[in-house]
């Protein structure tokens, strides 16, 4: 194992055990649910993808789904509340191409029109044209990307949860707005903690590169 290798297993284990630690922070229900709760590693998790690529997102994927078999088991309800969407918001910020932030947003609007439920209930999956709205326009602020990548965690999520829990489309209407509010609220965190994570990184390499500079001359 070379040291760059070894330096991503690090940088990811580090990355995880700093998502574990803001998953203990509680900010509100998921709504129609008593059980399952948002947490900042709803703003933290996305991150992994910008920071670490996709190795490092699929590893702390992984690292967190074992560690929840471990403690507590492993359910479709875990998977579609902590684990998948996350991960798909990582994925948003490993590649550029349309896989994930085109075809995923515009799969999930299809998917929930096609539901019986869903089809009375199509302004909710209107929220999934802001990831198509920010690919097709370019929009390249830290603040789209955010917004975009908890969007699409939202697309999948919320597929899952219709096709796997009962629902009505009178939950659906009603959850629209506070969907809203919820994501530009993980939008905003999100980009708060990348602004000082880029300012971090920018400060701990001046001290090498001047080091550099030294040793040249």
């Amino acid at each position: 194992m070379n040291f760059r290798t070894l330096s991503h297993c690090g940088n990811s284990l580090f990355a995880f055990s700093l998502i574990k630690l803001t998953s203990g922070f509680k900010i509100s229900y998921i709504f129609g649910s008593h059980a399952a709760l948002f947490s900042l590693s709803n703003c933290t998790l996305p991150l992994a993808g910008r920071y670490l690529g996709i190795t490092g997102a699929t590893m702390i994927t992984v690292l967190h789904i074992i560690a929840r078999a471990f403690w507590g088991g492993i359910s479709p309800y875990s998977l579609l509340v902590y684990h998948i969407p996350g991960f798909c918001a990582a994925l948003y910020w490993t590649s550029p191409k349309a896989t994930i932030r085109l075809l995923v947003p515009i799969l999930a609007i299809i998917a929930f029109i096609s539901h019986p439920v869903g089809s009375q209930s199509v302004i909710y999956s209107l929220l999934w044209l802001l990831p198509i709205a920010v690919y097709t326009m370019r929009l390249e602020h830290m603040f789209a990307h955010a917004l975009a990548s908890t969007f699409v965690a939202h697309a999948v999520g919320s597929v899952m949860w219709l096709y796997l829990l009962p629902t009505t489309p009178l939950f659906w209407n009603a959850l629209t707005p506070v969907a809203c509010i919820e994501r530009v609220t993980f939008a905003l965190g999100m980009t708060v903690l990348a602004y000082a994570i880029d300012a971090i990184r920018a400060y701990s390499y001046k001290p090498v590169l001047a080091s550099a500079t030294t040793q040249r001359c």
